[in-house]
């Protein structure tokens, strides 16, 4: 019988790679981001499958697509997502010329990268070390290229979410809800036009985004707008391009509480800045 993936497990994932057990034979490893690790008794391939089909997304296309828009032919990132982005590094020697030897790495989980041991090691979310067994300038290069289609998904995932009027509506209510629970003097003058906040939803990732906002007001340089309509746009914005399971507290099979707030920070980080340059090119007013 198959093994079913379940989304707070893929959401876990920070990285897997082929890997051999005397006896057992050929599996993978899974590198969670809480720092545990699992094994499974299948192959690679057939774990790439799994996760395509769980997204309803065709990886042939998905390949040709990706690879065309980064000039790559092979090994391109797989993308389910803006924030669930793997990119292929090579992280063991084959035992015979079939067996795999490129493992998968989600973007958002690596933390740092370096040259020991030889040739590179990456530092993985939850503080996993693993040996790539390619050069740092390779490594590095898939990074930079994984990033890059990162931002061409946001653009794309933006975009569509703009249309999406009854979820931006939803976002929008929350956000102008969050903004009036924190800022009362405000509340009277501007109505929450998008009406009550719906049940089911909880404040974590509205706060995170707003912390995160308010860190970038302080820091940077260029002056942005701290007008309350400008911080709206810019809360809802990133609300509307971080993942629907995490804003709905039902959705990952647990309670708020159970959430771990600093899983979600780097995802928190780029959906904020990605909203913030938005909003630079598109001021909601002069």
């Amino acid at each position: 019988m198959a093994y079913k993936l379940s989304f707070q497990e893929v959401l876990s994932i920070a990285a897997f790679i082929p890997s051999y057990r005397e006896g057992v034979g050929q599996g993978i490893t899974l590198f969670y981001r809480d720092g545990t690790t699992g094994w499974q008794s299948r192959g690679l391939r057939s774990f790439v499958e799994q996760l395509a089909r769980f997204f309803a997304i065709n990886i042939q296309d998905a390949r040709r697509k990706y690879g065309s828009l980064l000039g790559q032919v092979n090994l391109t990132p797989l993308a389910f997502s803006p924030f669930l982005i793997f990119l292929p590094l090579k992280a063991s020697t084959p035992r015979v010329g079939c067996d795999p030897a490129y493992g998968y790495f989600r973007l958002r989980s690596i933390t740092g990268v370096g040259k020991e041991p030889a040739p590179s090691t990456l530092d993985i979310e939850g503080g996993h070390k693993i040996t790539i067994r390619q050069s740092l300038r390779i490594v590095r290069s898939r990074i930079r290229a994984a990033k890059r289609l990162e931002e061409m998904l946001l653009d794309e995932y933006s975009k569509t979410m703009d249309q999406n009027q009854e979820f931006f509506l939803l976002a929008t209510g929350w956000a102008a809800g969050f903004l009036q629970r924190n800022n009362p003097q405000q509340s009277e003058s501007t109505p929450n036009t998008a009406g009550s906040e719906p049940p089911g939803l909880h404040n974590l990732m509205e706060e995170l985004v707003v912390r995160r906002l308010d860190e970038t007001f302080t820091l940077d340089k260029n002056k942005i707008c701290s007008c309350r309509q400008c911080r709206l746009e810019i809360i809802t914005s990133a609300l509307n391009l971080l993942p629907p399971c995490y804003l709905f507290s039902g959705s990952l099979g647990s309670e708020p509480k159970q959430i771990d707030n600093r899983r979600y920070d780097e995802e928190v980080k780029a959906a904020v800045s990605h909203a913030l340059r938005k909003i630079k090119k598109n001021p909601p007013h002069d």
